[in-house]
């Protein structure tokens, strides 16, 4: 499960709830681009995302996230350019979380910010973790298929 405010009482995701700016995309619309700057992560509060990246000129599907799910993340505490892009499937509804309302919700709630940090740090070693499993599979792949295993 991936809810970003799943540790949080309702009370303080009501609180929350109240300052997220809120954006709809049509199917198709890019929300992010692969290499662009960006300060801000979103959270999928309707409708669906493909997660892909350009590869020799074709597009590869990294993955499909629902309701309940983000991405972006890595752009909410670093200032790395887009790792993948981001387009909605269908319609799509998130909230925007960008670095300057998370770090005035460290000030303002510390509590809350901790509990926010903790889901996300949670998904993200998920996430690390399923990414090495597949490169183990491709490495021992790439393996048998060159024949450095005979």
């Amino acid at each position: 499960m991936e809810n970003l405010f799943r540790y949080l009482t309702d009370k303080e995701f009501a609180y929350l709830e109240r300052t997220f700016e809120v954006k709809e995309y049509k199917d198709g619309d890019v929300v992010i681009e692969e290499g662009t700057p960006g300060k801000e992560m979103y959270y999928i509060t309707e409708g669906k995302a493909k997660i892909i990246t350009e590869k020799v000129g074709e597009e590869l599907l990294l993955a499909e996230l629902e309701e309940g799910s983000f991405f972006g993340e890595i752009n909410l505490f670093s200032d790395i350019q887009r790792t993948a892009t981001v387009k909605a499937s269908g319609g799509l509804q998130v909230y925007i979380i960008t670095r300057e309302w998370f770090l005035n919700l460290i000030n303002k709630k510390p509590k809350i910010a901790a509990n926010i940090l903790r889901a996300i740090l949670e998904v993200i070693s998920r996430r690390i973790a399923k990414t090495n499993e597949t490169m183990e599979t491709y490495y021992i792949l790439s393996r048998a298929l060159s024949g450095e295993d005979e």
